[in-house]
Formats: structure tokens, sequence, C-alpha cells
């Protein structure tokens, strides 16, 4: 069966459109043995090929754009059928006959697909540090997977939608989704394994990270950023604000004509020049309602904007640290200010929200802790050498034992450089003797060597010497960070930075997984919900590999892409807003047609936790690499001014003589 499957495999493959494209091109560009080279060039082959080979390579080029246009535009299958389609490329090109529907959706499309996979998994098979990232779904009753696969350079591939209808999706069933693909690519190429943190998804993460010791399991940044947003406006200080938005919302989804009266309503005069004339003078209901929707909005404006932020493929570890310290100590900030006037009781239960998840993600013992996050922020020198860390302890119950972990000299906080030491340490053993990087695996009969030579090279980092002194851009993007590392490789540094580019090459997000699903709620509105899931899978993966954006050049704050909301024409069809038209789902109906089985386990707070107090405790809250991320416009870093701090020591003298026999100023 599996050679049968092989052999299915390199038939589509051989039938791509781009593979007869790239085949005829070879033939062209290659003369026969028989045939002697002609010295005049492109013209002379292009006589010589004559009115049928062109006529081959013209159809086969055609068809390739058909088979992406059709994709990228999410055409209906039976546009290919509609006798003005014919007509229009009879009219434009009288040689060429498009292919039919059942051409494109059983042949095309499919061995398109398929010649896209192939491709990654040959070029993935090369790469080191990928990540991989998996979600369920389901659309028309019907449930689906998706398997991404993130490069080193952040380029994403869809390797699979699997058709998981008839599956039970335990965590066992997820692992071996992923395991798959990790064994037919190479286990120890990925350095991480990224998902949502419901029950079924974080568990096979974890029996994945189990299974292999150079795996580092990490839970969604954005899926914990909305489950923080999910808990706040659950709040009951909220309740009718949520509950009467919600409805506005799906009013004027639903109705055509509340829709024209709200836009005919923007668009007239008398609401932009004269509306404080003319208005009613609102009622205390009215202001009671906008005072509470502006505290709801004040602090989730923060969740919103980072979320936007993390959502891109360039985010790493580093990023996840500092976009969040940025956005709790925003929310801080706005429900302490007693300007703000938020009830005593609401501030107490919106800081314990925060402090629950904090304690989530980056207190050890919490569901989500990983060590990676403050380690790889560590790893940026930009923050090493800011005013970023605080020299306290990351979690204040469990203080360090300066007898054990001393200072050290020329580093400026020992009390954050041993956890990350220890991890880091951790990381670079895993790979020396699990791993199959050679650049580890040359010490595996060397430890003590290796480990002095680990100490050396991290405290020379921390101490900012050589090689690590190499000055780096504010803004660098993870593209920039990977290359400094690479560029600091030497006889003085042989270890640090193969484990300072693992961990930032990690994408900490499922975002291509979410994209993907709603990119197949896009592609079978109501009245194409016949769509099989893997007629979606392969207009997928051939939609989103001919629309593969490039990678970010500078790292993202909100600034940077706030003129996206804005301007309404970025909006994409492909936007999933369908919630609007549904009821609330009932809980208790067995037949909902629920996002994923996963989400059958909930993470939320319940409860109060204990005082908001460990999300600053290594943080400068007023540091500027946390305030410029979430402002709306960029602001500058100030620079320091120099001053001689050390002052006179001698003896007091009012002679000013540059040397002696000299005359005196």
């Amino acid at each position: 069966m599996t050679h049968l499957k092989v052999e299915v495999q390199r038939i589509m493959v051989d039938r791509a459109p781009s593979s007869v494209v790239e085949k005829l091109q070879t033939e062209r560009n290659t003369p026969a043995a028989n045939e002697p080279a002609l010295k005049t060039g492109t013209l002379d082959r292009e006589v010589r090929l004559g009115r049928k080979e062109r006529l081959i390579k013209r159809k086969a080029v055609l068809d390739l754009g058909v088979t992406k246009l059709f994709c990228v535009g999410n055409f209906a299958g039976l546009v290919a059928n509609l006798p003005v389609w014919r007509e229009l490329w009879m009219d434009a090109t009288p040689d060429y006959t498009p292919p039919t529907r059942n051409m494109l959706l059983d042949d095309l499309i499919p061995s398109e697909a398929a010649k896209i996979i192939s491709n990654n998994t040959a070029l993935l098979k090369k790469e080191r540090n990928l990540t991989i990232s998996f979600d369920g779904g389901t659309r028309h009753r019907k449930s689906h997977w998706t398997v991404h696969i993130s490069e080193q350079n952040r380029s994403v591939h869809l390797m699979e939608v699997n058709n998981a209808t008839n599956k039970r999706h335990t965590k066992e069933w997820v692992r071996d989704l992923a395991l798959r693909w990790m064994r037919e690519i190479g286990e120890t190429q990925f350095c991480a394994v990224v998902s949502d943190s419901t029950g079924n998804t974080l568990g096979a993460c974890l029996l994945l990270a189990n299974a292999i010791p150079t795996l580092l399991a990490l839970a969604d940044i954005c899926h914990h950023c909305n489950n923080t947003s999910k808990d706040i406006v659950k709040i009951a200080y909220f309740a009718k604000a949520v509950k009467v938005v919600r409805a506005t919302l799906q009013k004027f989804h639903q109705s055509n004509h509340a829709s024209f009266l709200l836009d005919r309503a923007n668009k007239a005069q008398l609401q932009k020049e004269y509306a404080s004339i003319f208005q009613s003078s609102p009622t205390r209901a009215s202001q009671d309602f906008e005072f509470v929707l502006k505290h709801l909005i004040d602090i989730g404006m923060p969740l919103a904007r980072a979320l936007a932020c993390l959502e891109a493929n360039d985010a790493n570890p580093a990023d996840v640290f500092l976009y969040w310290h940025a956005l709790i100590f925003e929310i801080e900030r706005t429900v302490t200010n007693k300007k703000s006037e938020y009830p005593k009781e609401v501030q107490d239960e919106i800081l314990s929200i925060l402090d629950y998840r904090h304690n989530q993600l980056f207190i050890q013992g919490g569901r989500l802790y990983n060590a990676v996050y403050l380690a790889t922020a560590y790893l940026n020198p930009v923050y090493l050498r800011s005013q970023l860390f605080r020299n306290n302890d990351p979690d204040p119950t469990q203080p360090l034992d300066e007898k054990v972990y001393p200072p050290l000299q020329g580093i400026r906080h020992h009390k954050i450089f041993w956890p990350v030491a220890h991890f880091l340490f951790e990381v670079a053993c895993n790979e020396v003797k699990h791993g199959s990087n050679k650049f580890f695996t040359k010490w595996v009969e060397y430890g003590k060597e290796f480990s002095e030579r680990f100490r050396d090279e991290l405290q020379a980092y921390a101490q900012s010497s050589f090689p690590f002194n190499a000055p780096i851009d504010n803004d660098v993007s993870t593209e920039g960070l990977i290359r400094w590392w690479q560029s600091t490789i030497g006889e003085e540094a042989q270890i640090l930075p193969y484990v300072a580019i693992k961990l930032v090459s990690i994408r900490v997000n499922s975002m291509a997984d979410e994209r993907t699903g709603s990119t197949l709620t896009w592609m079978t509105p109501a009245l194409r919900n016949r769509m099989s899931v893997e007629a979606m899978g392969a207009r997928t993966v051939v939609k989103q590999h001919y629309s593969q954006s490039k990678p970010c050049s500078k790292r993202v704050k909100f600034c940077d892409i706030k003129k996206d909301f804005e301007d309404p024409d970025t909006r994409i069809d492909e936007e999933d807003d369908s919630w609007l038209d549904e009821q609330e789902a009932d809980p208790a109906d067995p037949d909902a047609d629920g996002e994923n089985d996963s989400d059958t386990i909930i993470d939320e707070y319940v409860g109060v936790a204990r005082s908001f107090i460990t999300a600053a405790n290594i943080v400068n809250l007023d540091a500027f690499e946390i305030v410029s991320l979430l402002k709306d416009s960029a602001i500058q870093k100030a620079s320091p001014v120099k001053t001689a701090e050390v002052g006179p020591k001698g003896s007091r003298s009012s002679e000013f003589v540059l040397w002696p026999g000299t005359k005196q100023v």
C-alpha cells in the first residue's frame, strides 16, 4: 500500500502544470545530441521549435496560469465550463483550449498541490531549526486538521490538510499526525512544536517533546492572548456592554436595510458638523454605557495591538517576552490611573486575571511554562545592553541562593544570568547527546571541555566581550538577529551561537493554521458546501504557495502595521466573520458545529489569583523596548548624556600647568 501511494504521488507530481512547464523549458534549452548547436541564440531556437512545439509550450504555461488563478482567486470550478469563459480565451488566443472543470478539479489542481508538497519536503530535508504546528477545524460537518512547517528564514509551508471526519482526535492521534511529517523530514531537524493550549493539541505537543529530547513544546501566544481577552470580557462589570455591542454588530451584519441606514447616517453632514447643536442630550443610561464601553476598549486595546504584532511569522520567543510584558504593564497603568475611574473590585479582578495568565506562561510550574521566552530575550544583544532587565529573581517565591550562584564580574543581571545559563546549557547538552547537528555532536565524548567552553562563551556574551560586541540594529528582525549570531561563529564562539540560532528560529504561533482555516471557510460559502476536504486542501496549498510573502526586514511594532487597520481596502475577503451569522451555541447540543474537538477542554480563568507582582519583577516597565511597542506612532530612543562620574581625588591646587616649566594657564 505504501509503495502504491508513492507511485501515485510520483505520477501526480509528473503531471503537475509546473512540472510540464519545467520539462518543456529544459528540452528547449538542451539541443538534441544529433542536432548541431545554433549560434544565433533564442530567436533561432524559437524558429527551430516550430509551430507545434510552441503551441505545446504555450498550453502548458497557460494551464499553469489558469490553475494559479482558480486557486488564488477562489474561482468556482463551474466557471471553467461557462461559455463566456471559453469565448474569452477563443478571442484572446484561438490556438488555446482552456481546461474544463473536471480537468482542473480532478487533475491540474491536485497534481500541482502534490508537486508543491513534494518540493517543500525535499527543501525542508536540507534545513535545520524547523518549527511544526497543527490545528483542527470543522467546515460543513467535515472535520479537518492542518500541518504547517516553517523554516529558519520564516517561510511557512502547508504540508497537509487531513480529512479527519471519521477520526477521534485524541492527543495520540494528533501526535502521530505531526510525527509522520517529522520522521519524513528528520526528527532532529525540528527545534519546536507549537499549538494552541486546548486539551489534545497541548497534550500532543508534550508527547512529542517527551519523545524527542531536542524538541521544545510551546503554547501559541496568540491563543494565550485571546484567552486573556475572553477572561476579561466575562467580568460582570462589562457584561451589558459586551451584550449590546455583539447584538448591534450582528443586527447590522444581518440586515441590509439597517446597514443602509447606518451608511447614510455616517455620510450625513449633520452628523459631522452640527451634531452637537441638533442631537438630543444623552441620557444617563447612554452615558453609563459609553463609560463602561470606553473602559473595555481601553484595556482591550493593548491586547489587540500585541496580538496583531505577534501573529506575524517573524515573531520569535523574545518578542513574546516583550509584547506580553508591554501589554500587561499598559493595562495595569490604565486600570490603576485614578483619572480612569475603574471600580476597585474591577481593578483587582483584571490584575488577577493578568497575573494568572502571566504565571501560566512565565513562572516555573505554570501549565504553559517554558524558559525559552526569557532565554531568547536575553540572547538578543539589543535587550542585553539596554535597560530592559532588572536584577531580580524571575520567580520571587524561589529566590536565588547567592552562595551557590554568586554575582559575576562584568555581568549586570546575575539573578537572570544563572537561570538562563542552566536552561541554555540543557538545550545544548540535549543537542550533543540526542541531536544530529555535527557542530554539537562532535562534543559528545568531551563533556568537560564542552562545559568549560560553553561557560566561557556565555560569560563573554553577558559581558559584551569579543566576539559578541559587534553592533546591531535596535529594530533588528528575526532574520537579522540570526545573521548577527552567525557572524560571531569562530574559534571564540563554537557553541553558543548555534544554541541562540536554534531558539531565535522558533515560530511562536500557529497562526498559519488559523489562516488556513479562514481560507477554507472563504473557499466554501453556503453555495459551495459540497467541496471535499481533499479538494479544499489542494486549492489552499496552491494558493498559499503562490501568495508567499517576503520575511519582515525589521521587528514589527504596532505603529508599523496601524495603517493596515485604518485602510478599509486592506480587509481581505477570506477574513472569517461567520460568527456574526450565528446564534449563541447551546453547550448541551451534541450536534453543535464546533470549531474542533479540542475546544471541548476550555482553558479559562476561575477565581482570584495572588496579587499582581511577578510580571514586573525582572523587567523595567519604563524601558524604551517595552514602552515603544504598542504606541500609535514611532518614538525615538533618547540617547543617554555621558558625564564624568569620577571626580578629582588628589590634593587641592590652583596651578594649571600642562608640563613642568611651561606657562601657567
